[in-house]
């Protein structure tokens, strides 16, 4: 999933979680992506609850940033091509291709379904180096490329945007950028082509599955 997505997602949830510093919480909410940027494996910074609890005792400054990072990390345990791959239309084109459509283009479909569809209201996000991500061995130019890089994608959520952020934070090869990019480009331009590549995102209904699953983890995570 991309870090709109991540955003919009963690501001639908915000509520259940109830961060004391929202800024906080929203770095958090898209900081775990930093891996690309830092040439970092998806385990050394996707890391589990119960680390995570860890880190909240060690550090209880930095809750709201745990909050939002927890969330994060809670998302992308939902295996989208499972839940979004499998359904109308997705199912059928992945029929017809032999299943080519890859875990990272069914990712792409839902990052520009939130950009289209999500709009939070939020237009910044606070933050920076901290001792969490000292730890995980993240060095703080990494910290400060990427963190201007997620303010400039909030601030401008749009395909352009998304795509130069996506390039400056090595989530997809400058080989394949403008691929991507053309391919968003016909997706703007064919309102039909787009609604139809849609329907599947829009029926997995990711946002309330995204709140029944963090909102079940909630009720146990502090206890």
């Amino acid at each position: 999933m991309g870090p709109y997505s991540h955003f919009a997602l963690a501001n639908t949830v915000i509520s259940l979680v109830r961060p004391e510093n929202e800024g906080e919480y929203y770095w958090g909410s898209v900081a775990p992506d930093i891996r690309y940027l830092a040439g970092m494996r998806r385990a050394q910074t996707h890391i589990d609850e119960q680390r995570i609890r860890e880190y909240i005792v060690r550090y209880p400054h930095l809750k709201s940033f745990l909050q939002g990072y927890r969330v994060h990390c809670l998302i992308d345990e939902i295996d989208l091509q499972e839940v979004v791959g499998k359904l109308f239309p997705l199912n059928i084109i992945n029929w017809l291709s032999n299943g080519k459509i890859s875990q990272p283009q069914i990712a792409m479909l839902v990052e520009l379904y939130y950009l289209q569809t999500a709009h939070p209201g939020v237009q910044s996000i606070s933050g920076g180096q901290n001792e969490m991500l000292a730890e995980l061995g993240i060095e703080p130019a990494h910290i400060d490329n990427f963190l201007s890089a997620m303010q400039e994608y909030i601030q401008s959520p749009c395909f352009e945007t998304g795509f130069s952020t996506f390039q400056r934070i090595g989530m997809i090869n400058n080989s394949r950028v403008e691929k991507y990019k053309s391919a968003a480009r016909q997706l703007q331009k064919n309102a039909l082509i787009r609604n139809f590549l849609m329907v599947g995102v829009k029926h997995a209904d990711l946002t309330r599955l995204a709140v029944a699953y963090v909102k079940n983890k909630e009720t146990t995570f502090y206890v």
